[in-house]
């Protein structure tokens, strides 16, 4: 057998082997929500007779009105845990009612002369390590003028001491698109134990009218996971091995070529 063949023989051997042995319990990403279940009509569901009143079932939304604080839950797939919890609330100086809506996708729209202070969504599943998955993503899929930089979002994560650990997200750099947002710059960071979150809290506020977005995805993530640099290091390797294996052949098929006196 050839050097080249040899050598790619072990490098893909090689890599196989560490593939194997790698933790296999985790993915690039753990989802959140991915709104895939949407604001359900259960009985007794919503806070008040008002909120019920205002569901609008053929959009999966929630009307509300100025000053009020809707509540509510969903139980269903594409749901860390398999539960979400939401609040939503219209500031007192509001003259028009704002909609919340999940079907497919989470969507506010706050129109004119409207503040919608608050969106939040609330989270408990086993837990994460987020030492690993250390970075927080938002899909953002619609996304308009007024939003980019005037929605302040607050991810809230705690272990299962209750420790609290919080995160604020920008979005003066917001596009529609995934949005990367690293957490180990979160208050508490240290002092949480990073590899049991049990909890997470996902808030929108915004103290400026007429702000429209749209999320069709969130959760955590890692980076590449390790077995991707190895495969790449050892193809670099493999690559790197063959040129100077030819580089030799031809030197010495060139030696062989010369005249001897």
């Amino acid at each position: 057998m050839s050097f080249q063949r040899c050598f790619l023989a072990a490098s893909a051997f090689l890599s196989t082997l560490l593939l194997l042995n790698e933790p296999r319990a985790f993915a690039d990403t753990i989802t959140l929500d991915d709104f895939s279940t949407a604001v359900q009509f259960n009985s007794g569901q919503f806070s008040s007779s008002s909120i019920w009143n205002a569901f609008q079932s053929t959009q999966s939304t929630v009307r509300i009105g100025s000053g009020v604080t809707a509540t509510w839950f969903d139980n269903g797939s594409g749901i860390l845990g398999g539960r979400r919890n939401v609040v939503a609330q219209n500031a007192a100086n509001s003259t028009q009612a704002s909609r919340v809506g999940i079907k497919d996708t989470l969507f506010v729209d706050s129109p004119a002369s409207n503040f919608m202070c608050l969106t939040c969504l609330f989270y408990s599943f086993s837990p994460i390590n987020v030492d690993l998955y250390h970075r927080f993503y938002i899909d953002f899929v619609g996304l308009d003028a007024t939003a980019v930089g005037k929605i302040t979002g607050t991810l809230t994560i705690k272990d299962s001491a209750n420790r609290t650990s919080v995160a604020t997200l920008a979005t003066t750099s917001a596009f529609v698109g995934r949005n990367f947002y690293e957490l180990n710059g979160a208050t508490n960071w240290n002092n949480i134990n990073r590899s049991d979150i049990v909890y997470a809290e996902m808030s929108f506020t915004t103290s400026t009218n007429a702000v429209d977005f749209r999320i069709d995805a969130m959760g955590f993530s890692t980076n590449p996971e390790p077995s991707t640099f190895v495969v790449m290091a050892v193809a670099f390797a493999a690559g790197a091995g063959i040129h100077w294996r030819r580089k030799n052949i031809r030197k010495d098929r060139s030696s062989n070529d010369t005249p001897k006196p």
